[in-house]
């Protein structure tokens, strides 16, 4: 009866810690940006949010360089808030409330607004930037971090969208950097940037997008070329083991939880042990087993990415697409022609401008593929 009762005051522990733990969140964050022709940005966001504690939500941008930001508003439930010019961050609750305004610091500036109200909130942020778009010698360039690393909680999902007066063309030159692990592609004319997931403490969301020269009617003029943006992007960007960062940063947030599941676990053992009988000679599992680098389920991806996906073992839906052009690649279904190489694609000579993937004609491998990957490949 004690480990009866052990186990439930245990359980009970883990239920109010766990709900503390989630209590601070930022369920979602959705960025709509339209860029004029004169290469301003107009941008409205919406933060889906739980908060229990402290006095305003904050969004921070760095490395403003030339550019301005105006006309900043926030509202909640459709009631807008009163913009203070001078913001003070030591303010109280009842001071931010309904109020927002920006806070200028070394690095650049903040986006910010009084919570206003304990609980789930939506807000809805509206502001301009100037000089969004810089005119480069040889190209027009968007190189902004949209979502940096330093925000208060780690946001669980994140969707952008950038668009413009006409459809950006299929083939512009779109990067994502911040190890986000998710995607960074123009479609059907608009640029789109999914975390596809939640982000880490140590993750951000950077894009570097590269436009014909004089695309935009913009002044903010500098006398460098892409390339120079494209060095710096690519050596700025964080390679670390995005795996064990993850697993290190889940045990570090959620150690109080753990601890107990642990012990949950534990006293269940014991109140079992006159159950449970070892078997003395049973053979134990070697510690030096070799990995195992073969699809699992008799080479099946699709079974393989089912039960990983039932099991929690994939962060991210495009892991399945990733494998599958790999295995094409293996199958030599597809090629990939590096940056800088010629290659042909009906009858047309072209030379890669980034690292491109080139499908062969569908009768050629639609004996190698099942129907799903036709549909996929066609």
């Amino acid at each position: 009866m004690k480990k009866l009762k052990f186990i439930f005051i245990s359980l009970f522990f883990l239920l109010i810690f766990s709900k503390n733990v989630l209590a601070d969140s930022i369920n979602n964050i959705l960025m709509d940006i339209y860029i004029d022709k004169n290469g301003n940005a107009h941008v409205t966001e919406l933060w889906d949010v739980n908060v229990s504690s402290n006095t305003e939500v904050y969004k921070p941008y760095g490395n403003i360089g030339n550019s301005k930001f105006l006309n900043f508003t926030v509202s909640l439930n459709n009631e807008k808030f009163t913009y203070v010019p001078s913001w003070d961050v030591s303010g109280t609750f009842t001071e931010k409330q309904y109020k927002n305004g920006i806070n200028y610091t070394k690095d650049g500036l903040e986006l910010c607004w009084g919570i206003t109200k304990y609980g789930h909130n939506i807000y809805t942020l509206t502001y301009d930037i100037t000089n969004f778009i810089t005119k480069l010698d040889d190209a027009d360039m968007l190189y902004w971090t949209l979502i940096p690393s330093n925000l208060s909680n780690k946001p669980q999902n994140i969707n952008i969208k950038i668009y413009g007066d006409e459809s950006f063309e299929d083939n512009l030159e779109v990067w994502g950097y911040g190890n986000y692990g998710g995607t960074a592609y123009v479609y059907d004319g608009v640029i789109e940037m999914n975390s596809e997931g939640a982000l880490d403490s140590d993750e951000y969301m950077t894009i570097l997008v590269k436009f014909p020269k004089d695309y935009f009617n913009t002044n903010n003029i500098i006398d460098k070329d892409f390339q120079y943006y494209f060095d710096m992007a690519e050596d700025g960007a964080k390679h670390y083991n995005k795996i064990l960062n993850s697993i290190i940063n889940f045990i570090l947030s959620n150690i109080i939880t753990i601890f107990i599941i642990f012990t949950i676990i534990y006293g269940i053992v014991k109140a079992n042990q006159g159950i449970l009988v070892k078997n003395k000679n049973e053979k134990k599992i070697p510690k030096d087993v070799n990995y195992f680098r073969d699809i699992p389920c008799q080479n099946d991806i699709f079974m393989t990415y089912f039960i990983a996906t039932e099991y929690k073992l994939i962060k991210n839906n495009t892991d399945l697409f990733g494998a599958i052009i790999l295995n094409w690649y293996k199958n030599k279904v597809i090629s990939i022609i590096p940056k800088g190489q010629s290659y042909t694609v009906s009858n047309k000579a072209k030379t890669a401008k980034s690292n491109v993937i080139v499908l062969k004609n569908i009768n050629e491998v639609e004996n190698i593929l099942n129907n799903k990957e036709k549909e996929l490949y066609k």
